[in-house]
């Protein structure tokens, strides 16, 4: 906090300390809980904060941020319909194309955790192509071409090391200096 402070004293910039605030993740284990300043005025502390769509929860937990990004997932698949994405509009094919460019990287953005999205998924795309709910979603999927989360995941995963040791930064740093 304090070099946030001295770099933005340094280059007459401002933090605006009611847009600022503080989680803390997992149990407090002080007896008294400290109060983070900025400049001079205190900062509120909250259950979770939302950076660039990602949920940080105080208990740890990713439930918060998958519940959100259903719900993102929803509006998507619901701004879809205009094009003709609910069955009968589009055929099965150009639903798939959509699931996977716009449903899928809103639903998996920022997660590592899957429990809920996997049903999700299975649930919309049933919904998109008008097959039963109680129909099992894998074999539909699968037909479709569509990967499940988990391999999506993976994929963006390996994606996110192959461009992090491409470049030479302090994140690589660390990363090799774990890994060894």
């Amino acid at each position: 906090m304090n070099k946030c402070l001295k770099y933005s004293q340094t280059w007459r910039l401002s933090f605006n300390v009611i847009k600022s605030k503080r989680v803390v993740i997992g149990k407090c284990l002080l007896n008294v809980k400290p109060d983070w300043n900025l400049a001079t005025q205190i900062m509120d502390t909250v259950e979770s904060v939302n950076i660039l769509g990602t949920i940080f929860h105080s208990s740890a937990k990713s439930e918060t941020h998958i519940v959100e990004r259903m719900k993102a997932c929803l509006c998507t698949n619901f701004g879809l319909q205009g094009s003709g994405m609910p069955y009968p509009g589009l055929d099965s094919d150009t639903n798939a194309h959509l699931w996977r460019t716009m449903c899928c990287p809103t639903l998996t953005y920022g997660t590592d955790c899957i429990d809920k999205m996997e049903a999700q998924q299975g649930t919309l795309v049933k919904q998109c192509i008008d097959v039963s709910k109680r129909n099992h979603h894998t074999t539909i999927l699968n037909a479709l071409e569509i990967q499940p989360l988990q391999i999506v995941i993976r994929q963006q995963t390996i994606s996110l090391f192959s461009r992090i040791f491409k470049v030479d930064s302090q994140i690589k740093h660390i990363f090799i200096t774990l890994l060894a």
